[in-house]
């Protein structure tokens, strides 16, 4: 088993570009008397010894990413609202941004407000499975894993992340504050494949 610090560089590296202090606290010292503050002074030694480097910066509270807005198979017979979905992507985003504590690998560019809630909400995608079923980290394929020449498999737009499942794969993407005329396009794109919007 891996140690804590281990394990978030390697997620870091390999999963999702950020971590939050408190998805850190939830995911690696929820059994600490007080997580935040145990997995504060984690991030700090690691930023210390040059792992990882930390910043505060103003992010949207960090969103309920439990269950998808939309999970699509393509034996589905039915198209789904894409204007509701739309409308519930855009309603999580109404509350007032909070300081928030953002770890990445020392060296990394740092990411605009917009990607870094972006990158957030997949990281919390990502470790609610991974929760679930400790083989998602190596059934787990990052949007950063692939190549130009697999842009047109996907209908020239790269899905966050591919997670492999059984029989078939499934298409992750987290949206922001997208209209129903960009999910409909997605949706055209991908409606051949499993996916599942957060």
């Amino acid at each position: 088993m891996l140690s804590a610090d281990q394990a978030i560089c390697e997620m870091l590296e390999r999963h999702t570009p950020v971590l939050t202090v408190p998805q850190i606290a939830r995911s690696w010292f929820s059994c600490t008397h007080e997580p935040l503050k145990v997995a504060g002074r984690f991030v700090r030694r690691l930023a210390k010894h040059g792992v990882v480097q930390i910043a505060s910066e103003m992010l949207h509270p960090e969103l309920d990413v439990s269950e998808p807005l939309l999970s699509w198979e393509p034996t589905m017979d039915e198209s789904p609202d894409l204007g509701r979905v739309a409308w519930r992507a855009k309603a999580r985003f109404s509350e007032a941004p909070t300081r928030t504590v953002v770890a990445r690998l020392a060296g990394k560019e740092p990411r605009r407000t917009t990607a870094l809630i972006h990158d957030v909400m997949l990281a919390g995608v990502f470790l609610d499975y991974l929760r679930q079923d400790a083989s998602v980290a190596e059934r787990w394929r990052s949007e950063r894993d692939f190549s130009p020449s697999e842009l047109p498999r996907f209908g020239n737009r790269l899905p966050d992340a591919v997670l492999r499942e059984e029989n078939h794969e499934v298409l992750i993407d987290c949206i922001g504050s997208y209209d129903k005329r960009r999910l409909t396009q997605t949706f055209e794109a991908w409606k051949n494949f499993y996916f599942r919007f957060y």
